[in-house]
């Protein structure tokens, strides 16, 4: 069976947003609407939530969500019918970088939702947006 996996990395500079995140509470909850949107296959406002702490074009952004929904599409059936999304895990690096994970639980198969946030000064932006059918590495296999 042929596995679909979309990975977006993408890094950002400290340009100016139109609102911001100060504290990483504020984060999470941030990446927590995000996931929220992504488990209820809303993929372009996922992205869309995300434009005023992204410091990338919107037409950049607006593909992802794109990209998002075609590889979904490709393999979304076999998962079953969604079930929500689950936060597991808060990890920080420093003072300047957060990672927020949850699990997009599905009838028959569970995905992984990431949100990066750095902090370049005294606001946090979104850095990277990473999401995988690999929930198997949150527990340490195949890291």
């Amino acid at each position: 069976m042929r596995k679909h996996v979309l990975a977006i990395a993408l890094l950002v500079s400290g340009a100016a947003s139109a609102e911001t995140a100060t504290t990483t509470e504020q984060t999470q909850a941030i990446c927590s609407g995000a996931a929220a949107l992504f488990a209820s296959g809303e993929h372009d406002r996922v992205y869309e939530s995300l434009l005023p702490y992204w410091p990338l074009p919107k037409e950049e952004i607006q593909n992802l969500g794109y990209q998002t929904k075609t590889q979904i599409g490709m393999v979304g059936d076999r998962f079953g019918q969604s079930l929500g999304a689950e936060h597991v895990e808060t990890v920080s690096a420093g003072n300047s970088l957060v990672r927020h994970v949850f699990l997009i639980k599905h009838e028959k198969h569970a995905l992984k939702f990431s949100c990066v946030f750095y902090k370049p000064k005294d606001r946090w932006l979104v850095n990277t947006i990473l999401w995988d059918d690999k929930p198997h590495t949150l527990v340490g296999i195949g890291r």
